[in-house]
């Protein structure tokens, strides 16, 4: 993974990333691998997790490119779309921002849950402020405060076409399950650069690690903790697009 960034492409939101839409149809699945081979309007992709899947392109799919930005893309008045996860405090903590162009301004609109971790969400967005490393963001019906860390992604997407689309492409689509059971890809944006989809979502894993017994400060007794990492609390994502663990340290009852 190293030499490689990650991002979450919010130009292929056109819904929220619920169980139904808001029309009771189901929600569009999000497909994340590289193209392995391609026949016409179809695609066969290698999933993330291992799975080789059929994509059948729409005829008016759009495709979208994701190339390297900093943080001076990040200004008044651009539209952006962040995936965060919240804070104690009530605002967000960006985990990576797109930027997109003007022509696609508008482009899902929104406040949703995303499935990158649990609790995780995608604003899109027009930046009303930014102040130091806190953006605030505004969309039709609402408002949302967001935090950069230092190690926050930034993206630019352009449009694209899909004569762009070639195996060995790496790929975010989104697709709906059609009734025979094929997935039609509506949205498609790949990487520049080195610029590389997101990783599937983080499993969460059992906590485990090195336990110890340690003084309990004026009990006379002891308790008992573990250190080790956690797939969900402890992975977060680097600026170059590692995946950096950190331990989670808990008491044992």
């Amino acid at each position: 993974m190293h030499g490689r960034l990650a991002f979450l492409a919010a130009s292929l939101l056109a819904g929220a990333a619920t169980a139904q839409s808001s029309h009771g149809k189901p929600a569009p699945e999000h497909v994340r691998g590289d193209i392995v081979a391609i026949d016409g309007n179809t695609l066969t992709v290698k999933s993330r997790g291992g799975e080789t899947l059929k994509l059948q392109l729409a005829d008016d799919v759009r495709v979208a490119v994701a190339e390297k930005g900093d943080l001076a893309d990040v200004r008044d008045g651009a539209f952006i779309g962040t995936t965060a996860v919240p804070q104690p405090d009530g605002t967000l903590r960006a985990v990576e921002v797109h930027v997109f162009p003007e022509s696609m301004r508008g482009t899902g609109e929104g406040h949703r849950p995303w499935d990158l971790r649990p609790g995780s969400t995608m604003t899109n967005a027009t930046v009303a402020k930014v102040a130091g490393r806190k953006l605030t963001l505004k969309y039709s019906d609402g408002e949302k405060t967001v935090v950069l860390p230092p190690d926050v992604t930034v993206v630019k997407l352009e449009p694209a076409d899909r004569s762009q689309l070639k195996p060995g492409v790496h790929l975010f689509a989104l697709a709906s399950r059609q009734p025979d059971g094929t997935l039609r890809a509506e949205r498609v944006t790949i990487g520049k650069d080195g610029v590389v989809p997101p990783m599937s979502p983080l499993p969460r894993r059992e906590a485990r690690g090195a336990s110890a017994s340690v003084p309990r400060f004026g009990s006379g007794g002891s308790g008992q903790f573990l250190v080790g990492p956690d797939g969900a609390q402890s992975m977060h994502r680097a600026g170059n697009g590692d995946y950096i663990m950190e331990p989670v340290i808990r008491v044992v009852p």
